[in-house]
Order: C-alpha cells, then structure tokens, then sequence
C-alpha cells in the first residue's frame, strides 16, 4: 500500500508566538519592568508567560541580575530570530495595509541633526524628482536603533555606526568636525579664503584661541561628546561652553560673531562661515547610513541608497 509521505510527515514544531513576543520584549528593554511598562501589562503576567516558553524549550533564556536581566546563548539565539521574525511581520502588515488602502510606497528616514538639516534635503529634492509618487516621511532622531529595528524608520544617517547585531552600517563620507568662526566677507569669499588658510597652526593656538572665545555646543550629544573628549585629550580650556538647543542655533550665534563652534564642513556651505586654525583642529567623524539586516529593501529605498552613495562620491556595489 503506498503512503502519502507528505501527510504522514510531522508538523514543524513552532512556538507560542505571544509568548515569544513577550520575551523579545523582555530581552529588548533589558528589564521585565521595562518590557511591561511599554507593553502595558503586569510584570508578574509577562514573567509567568516567559517562563513557559523557557519551559516548552527546555532552557534557560536569562538570569536576574539586581532589576535586569542577562541573556543566556540560547536567550542571546532566540532573540536574534525574534527580532527578524517580527521585522517580517511588521513589514507584512505595512504591505498589507498600503495594498488595501491604494497608498503609494512609503520612504521614512531618520538622521542626526546635522546631517538631517543640512546634508538631507539636497538629496531628497534629486530623490523625488526621480521617485516622485513616494511618501517621504523624517523620523526623529532620537533612538534611531530601535526605529530601524521595529520599522519605524527604513534607513537611518548617523553619525557612528550601529551598536546592534540587527543593524548593518556602511560607511558614506568622512565628516570631520572643525572649529568654526565668523568668516570675515561674503559666503564666497569665505570659500575662496579657507583654500588660502595656513594649516599648519597647532593645537596649542587652537587653545589660545578658545582661551579669549566662548564655545558653542549643540545640546544634541552625538555632536558634545566628540568634543568635549577632544578638549579633555588636548588639556584645552576654552574660556566658557554654551549648550544650545539645536544645531541651527549654533550656527546662527557663530555667524553673528558669538562664540565658536566645531561643525562639519558641509554646514558652512552658503554660511558665513570659516575655519579656524587649519585642519589640523580636525575632529575626525564619519557619516554613516544604518539600516536593519534580513529585511528585503524596497525599490524606492534602493534609488534613495544610490543618491547617497553618489552624494558620497562613490558607487555602490
């Protein structure tokens, strides 16, 4: 008698998927607490749920330390399928929902605040005249990793690549950041005068210079820290430091003659803006665009990811 091997053949095993998805949350905020203030439920139900899944698996997923948790390897494994298991659906669910509702594609960007204010728009404006039926939309920067991997945004400019194993960062440009003055003439002649600048002027005249200037620093921390760490490697004491909100407002005290600023050198083209000490004052910096593994780029994301590249001064592969 011939069997139906296919009908015969055991069912996969799969888990319990709210189960699952109460332990990447678990593994996600680090936290039982933490997982259960996002997901708005009681920690004793979440810690009830999880443990049945460790159970049903047969191994331990964390162990407690003081109010978190550590993942174990099998914790450390499962998380990982976790995070692209529910990456595919939320990207379902977005497919879904544009399909019924006849929406066009939609494109969300996050990226730190210089590169978003001043480095972005001259590559959305190329991006819709030749991808003008997509919906663009600028997330916020803040927690850009955990946008990337939820999807809530689907590629990111940042100013250092991931911390994350779920994201993958490549490299766009180098963005140093370099002490920034009121230049003397016109947006042109700033640009004509910084190619005439002696850089050969030392960190000490740098300090000088700084000694007799107030500095101003965006409240924004991917753009203090790098700096306040090369004012502590250098032993440099500016006279006083200013946080401001914003970079613009950086910007605009420094052209008006209040203060210095580091900036990337992308942000004074048409300012009235120039260096100040060569660029031996330098902060090295890389811009960099982020983007969440094992999810299929969209077409639109692929012609957004070209123009970078481009912008950039290279192809991609």
């Amino acid at each position: 008698m011939k069997t139906d091997d296919s009908a015969s053949a055991e069912t996969p095993r799969q888990p319990n998927f709210n189960h699952l998805w109460l332990f990447y949350n678990v593994a996600r905020f680090g936290s039982v607490s933490g997982a259960a203030r996002s997901l708005r439920t009681s920690q004793p139900s979440i810690s009830r749920q999880v443990r049945a899944l460790a159970e049903s698996l047969g191994t331990e997923l964390y162990v407690r330390k003081g109010r978190t948790i550590l993942l174990t390897d099998a914790g450390r494994l499962l998380f990982d399928h976790a995070q692209r298991i529910f990456t595919l659906g939320a990207d379902a669910v977005r497919a879904i929902q544009e399909q019924a509702g006849g929406r066009t594609a939609r494109l969300t960007i996050s990226a730190v605040p210089p590169l978003r204010d001043y480095w972005l728009p001259a590559r959305l404006g190329e991006f819709l005249r030749v991808q003008p039926d997509v919906d663009v939309r600028c997330g916020p920067h803040e927690d850009i990793e955990e946008r990337l991997v939820t999807g809530a945004s689907d590629v990111a400019l940042a100013d250092a690549p991931a911390a994350s194993g779920a994201l993958f960062s490549e490299p766009l440009f180098r963005a140093p950041l370099v002490l920034m003055g009121k230049s003397a003439g016109s947006p042109a002649a700033s640009r004509a005068g910084r190619t005439r600048r002696k850089e050969r002027e030392t960190t000490e005249r740098i300090g000088d210079v700084l000694s007799r200037n107030p500095l101003r620093l965006p409240a924004y921390q991917g753009g203090r820290e790098p700096v306040t760490n090369y004012l502590n490697e250098n032993r440099i004491r500016p006279s006083r430091i200013q946080v401001r909100e914003g970079i613009e407002g950086v910007v605009r005290c420094v052209e008006e003659g209040v203060g210095l600023a580091f900036l990337p050198a992308y942000v004074s083209e048409g300012r009235r803006l120039a260096p100040v000490g060569g660029e031996i004052t330098a902060i090295p910096l890389t811009a960099w665009v982020v983007m969440a593994r094992g999810r299929n780029p969209t077409p639109p994301l692929l012609a957004f990811l070209a123009i970078l590249r481009r912008a950039a001064g290279r192809e991609g592969p």
